[in-house]
């Protein structure tokens, strides 16, 4: 997996560790050398679940974060999984403005 910054600079690569889809994804990406020593690499994992007919839950866990990237996506997971929320319900994703 490659991570660009918005201006199209590569960011960062990582890997897939687990797929089960459409139920697991978990990929890990390093974090900066100034950091990498209390923290080598961050983790997601994406967990799908089904409960209900029509409903499913999504569990997401962000591992290995330094202090500054907790605070970093502190604000930025809840817009991204409410925006998510958005898009399925109704077919957009929530509006942003840049500040």
């Amino acid at each position: 997996m490659t991570f660009y910054t918005q201006d199209g600079n590569l960011f960062s690569e990582g890997r897939v560790v687990a797929a089960d889809p459409p139920r697991l994804l978990v990929y890990s990406w390093p974090n900066p050398p100034e950091v990498q020593g209390s923290a080598p690499f961050e983790e997601l994992t994406w967990e799908i679940e089904g409960t209900g007919p029509d409903t499913v839950k999504l569990t997401l866990t962000h591992r290995n974060l330094t202090e500054d990237a907790y605070e970093g996506v502190g604000g930025g997971w809840p817009a991204i999984l409410s925006s998510l929320k958005s898009l399925l319900e109704t077919g957009s994703p929530l509006r942003f403005d840049d500040e």
